[in-house]
């Protein structure tokens, strides 16, 4: 059984409203092939978010199961 998308991304908004002048854009997770949004993560997906600090826009994404680069 998959992983719900739903979950995880309130998790991860749970996560940024920590901080301080943070506004979220957007936090999508998607099928890599099709950028597709998903409901279940089932197969090779990503994470895909744009959050505001301060004036700046910053956008990132993961691929579930890559290492992360630190």
């Amino acid at each position: 059984m998959g992983k719900k998308a739903s979950v995880i991304i309130n998790e991860v908004k749970k996560l940024i409203k920590k901080a301080d002048c943070i506004d979220i854009d957007y936090i999508k997770i998607c099928e890599t092939k099709t950028l597709s949004d998903v409901d279940e993560i089932k197969s090779q997906s990503v994470i895909a978010l744009a959050v505001k600090v301060g004036k700046t826009r910053l956008i990132d994404n993961h691929v579930f199961g890559e290492k992360l680069k630190v």
